[in-house]
């Protein structure tokens, strides 16, 4: 009689820890309130909790149960000391008024080889609508209210308004000055003051030394600029605008100056056009020798008659 008791008891305990281990995994679904009107919002979520292994949540994408889907938030797990929460949130709207009723969601719960299907709570919700009184009478339409703007909505205009104006007078500014460079005043130098500033620029250049001090590219861009400027002044070529080789074809054309300046200028500009443009580095004897050559350039080709007046004037 003792040994049947003991025998039923342990087998009361080994069911027990069975069905015990069989409630390993739990899922429920609420909402966040039980009535909602029609075109509401409605908050649903998806709760499971469970050891070992895990839930499959379905993919809800669309609709659920006849509800439409607002918004699908991705799912997150939580594991504390082996019991795992994992969670869902969806969003949903309903249009049509009524009591709507849920049957248990099915859920796949895998662990290791094991497949089993787990099944959600019931849940509830009722969809209310607005009760239309019909026996009131029917009123005509109300015209818009006019809302007076606030300092709030004024501002963007304001704003907008502002870069509208700054951007205008930038584009005014921009013109004017466009049309100052189309019709520059130039200061017209006779030749002999356009030989005395070229020499003149040309010495501070050197005294500047700005090759020596690593500033090669503004060393030939200012010796390149006060040669094209003695040019322009001196022949009435439009030198700052033209190529080397354009400026060389319009000095051979004049025929004033011999074939011996002329090569020594084209090697000069070549130079300086290598030095600005290719990012070529002279070295120190040429750019010495650049130097060299644009002194001789001007020195050579200043006009005969303000030559012969110094001679003259040396002989007295």
């Amino acid at each position: 009689m003792k040994k049947g008791i003991l025998l039923f008891i342990v087998f009361i305990l080994l069911l027990s820890a069975k069905l015990i281990n069989a409630q390993v995994a739990e899922v429920k679904i609420s909402f966040d309130k039980d009535t909602v009107f029609i075109g509401d919002y409605l908050n649903m979520k998806i709760s499971a909790s469970y050891k070992g292994g895990y839930v499959l949540f379905p993919s809800y994408k669309d609709s659920f149960s006849g509800f439409e889907i607002i918004e699908s938030n991705p799912s997150f797990e939580n594991d504390t000391n082996g019991l795992k929460e994992k969670s869902q949130v969806l969003t949903l709207i309903q249009f049509n008024p009524g009591m709507y009723n849920f049957a248990p969601a099915p859920f796949i719960f895998k662990n290791g080889d094991r497949i089993d299907t787990i099944f959600s709570n019931t849940f509830s919700v009722f969809v209310n609508t607005i009760v239309l009184d019909t026996t009131d009478i029917i009123k005509p339409l109300k015209g818009p209210i006019k809302i007076p703007y606030t300092l709030k909505e004024l501002i963007p205009y304001i704003v907008g308004l502002l870069i509208f104006l700054v951007v205008l007078l930038l584009f005014i500014y921009w013109l004017s000055q466009r049309k100052k460079k189309a019709n520059p005043v130039v200061k017209i130098l006779t030749k002999l003051e356009a030989h005395e500033q070229a020499l003149r620029r040309l010495k501070e250049l050197d005294a500047a030394k700005k090759w020596q001090k690593g500033d090669v590219k503004n060393y030939y861009l200012a010796l390149s600029e006060t040669v094209r400027e003695y040019i322009e002044n001196r022949f009435k070529i439009l030198a700052m605008e033209s190529t080397t080789q354009e400026i060389i074809s319009e000095l051979e054309g004049l025929k004033i100056v011999n074939k011996s300046q002329i090569k020594h200028l084209k090697e000069l500009l070549e130079l300086s056009d290598l030095a600005k443009f290719a990012k070529m580095l002279p070295l120190p004897d040429e750019n010495i020798k650049a130097m060299k050559l644009s002194l001789d350039f001007v020195a050579h080709t200043k006009p005969e008659k303000e030559l012969n007046i110094e001679k003259k004037t040396k002989e007295a």
